[in-house]
């Protein structure tokens, strides 16, 4: 049965106005683009163009909404998660990499013969993806890449789209009845996760996945490393002034992963030395696949790592720059001021800097709101138990670490990502 409301024709009409208009100022400057090489210029208006290009993509959701009858436009809602299930399935299969790159094509004969999988799983599960316009069928199983598919042949990020339609999807099932055993409240204790009833755990996200799964906490690994070739680490490479740093000043990146962030860090900023810190199996994996990287003649003897638990003594001490890049958005409360506490401990004051590069929320609200910040929260809800914070909330906690903690400034991009440097007070 229709029930469209009819009295939306106006802001119908309004909105494709708007899209038609905003079309064409992106396609005129996607043409300017492609004539300006990979400069700094470049670089701007590429930046430039992804948030034109999601500004038209959101008008075009809003327009979907007032066209669609509500009762398929919930019901859409309702079942959204078979596209995120069908996507973990055809990363499983590695069918991103058995579909010939280029004109010819793979079959879908082709694809049960390499994977190994049913005819009609393959067919069912490619369904779904072309759908959301992920890869093409031309003819009949007969599949084809386009520029969505072809980054599923990238293994960081594939690892972090598995992760989100595996792992996260599955905490997310969890989530409804975690929160009812918990009156609908948020709880402090990241032990009680949808994560932990998900994987039937006590154990807090980090610790299952390095100490129970370790194979499963490898994919997280190479997950996180994707991450930050996205607004946190385009911000803190392009925002946070560390040429302002004395020749030969070290950055400790505390919590650094697989130092993909830091290794970046060195080649843009020549003239700075970095520590990478984290859990011993992770800085060992990090080193082995940096190896490539790390025989660049500019980068010899300025870059070393440190197997570290954050939740211990800070063995650096009165180092320049202490970075925590997306660690505190994984933690509540009292696991932060645990963290930066031993950071704390470290610096000297009135010297020493502490960047936080994380996320902070944007204070907008209804459709102005930035739809990627508000999945990551959530995200963080099922995963760790824990929010998004306010500024108000980020400057409440440091002054809980300690009161000569000092924010002395800070960067913030639209989407919430944001860098936020830190001094102590002598």
């Amino acid at each position: 049965m229709l029930t469209t409301d009819f009295t939306g024709i106006d802001a119908i009409e309004r909105l494709v106005g708007k899209i038609t208009e905003d079309a064409k100022g992106f396609t005129a400057k996607l043409r300017g683009f492609h004539g300006q090489g990979n400069g700094n210029g470049a670089a701007s208006q590429s930046s430039e163009l992804v948030k034109q290009g999601l500004a038209i993509a959101k008008t075009c959701g809003q327009l979907q909404a007032l066209v669609t009858e509500p009762g398929h436009w919930v019901k859409d809602v309702a079942r959204s998660y078979f596209p995120s299930v069908a996507l973990s399935i055809v990363i499983e299969l590695d069918i991103a990499n058995r579909i010939e790159v280029g004109q010819r094509g793979t079959s879908l004969g082709q694809l049960a013969n390499a994977s190994g999988a049913s005819r009609a799983l393959i067919q069912r599960v490619m369904r779904q993806c072309t759908h959301q316009s992920i890869f093409q069928e031309v003819s009949p199983g007969m599949y084809f890449h386009n520029r969505h598919s072809l980054l599923l042949r990238d293994k960081n990020l594939s690892s972090w789209y598995h992760y989100l339609s595996e792992d996260v999807l599955r905490c997310a099932t969890y989530l409804p009845e975690t929160l009812r055993e918990n009156n609908y409240r948020i709880g402090a204790d990241d032990s009680k996760a949808a994560f932990c009833k998900a994987f039937q755990t006590e154990l807090p996200h980090y610790e299952y996945f390095y100490k129970v799964d370790p194979k499963r906490g490898e994919r997280f690994t190479r997950a996180m490393t994707s991450t930050h070739s996205g607004p946190l680490g385009a911000l803190i490479e392009t925002a946070y002034p560390f040429w302002e740093l004395p020749a030969g000043s070290t950055v400790v990146d505390v919590g650094g992963g697989s130092g993909r962030l830091a290794i970046r860090l060195a080649k843009l900023q020549p003239h700075l030395y970095f520590v990478i810190q984290d859990h011993a199996s992770v800085v060992e994996a990090g080193r082995e696949a940096a190896v490539e990287d790390l025989r660049a003649p500019e980068l010899e003897g300025r870059i070393t790592w440190e197997a570290h638990d954050f939740f211990t003594a800070q063995p650096r001490k009165a180092a320049p720059v202490y970075m925590l890049s997306r660690i505190l958005v994984d933690h509540g409360d009292e696991s932060c001021v645990a963290i930066v506490r031993h950071v704390v401990a470290a610096m000297e004051a009135g010297t020493s800097r502490l960047l936080i590069n994380d996320f902070v929320d944007p204070g907008k609200f209804g459709e102005d709101r930035h739809r990627g910040f508000d999945q990551q929260d959530m995200l963080m809800m099922c995963a760790f138990n824990v929010l998004s914070r306010s500024q108000t909330q980020w400057a409440a906690l440091m002054r809980r670490v300690d009161e000569k903690l000092v924010r002395k400034r800070i960067w913030r991009a639209d989407d919430g990502s944001a860098i936020l440097e830190f001094e102590l007070k002598k």
